[in-house]
């Protein structure tokens, strides 16, 4: 699985990044919505797990974007956030930071497994 890990939090990104590289994901971070734009269009990923505010943008509107164009059908998204955002956006799911990380794994996979 390829995953895109948009968090401005450096120290949780790499965590992140991190944890779903040793279980042999494919894990490319970002810290700006920008920088998650530019790798969405590059590597098309499975799945991007965002975090609910980054500084340059939120995640309605990169939700939008994405469930806005067709070669995003098949991705999952994952908003990881501290703050209760139902609602935000389109996403597939809602994780609240702090959540175990087996706990959000398995959220993740079955994200993607039901956008497939």
């Amino acid at each position: 699985m390829k995953i895109l890990i948009a968090d401005d939090d450096a120290a949780l990104k790499k965590v992140l990044c991190r944890f779903f590289s040793e279980l042999n994901h494919e894990a490319l971070c970002a810290a700006t919505w920008k920088e998650a734009a530019g790798l969405l269009e590059q590597a098309l990923p499975d799945c991007v797990l965002l975090d609910g505010d980054l500084p340059d943008g939120n995640s309605a509107d990169f939700c939008a974007r994405v469930r806005g164009d067709a070669r995003f059908n098949k991705m999952a998204l994952v908003v990881y956030s501290g703050a209760d955002q139902e609602g935000a956006c389109a996403a597939d799911a809602r994780v609240l930071k702090g959540t175990p990380l087996a706990e959000l794994l398995n959220v993740v996979e079955t994200a993607v497994r039901e956008r497939r």
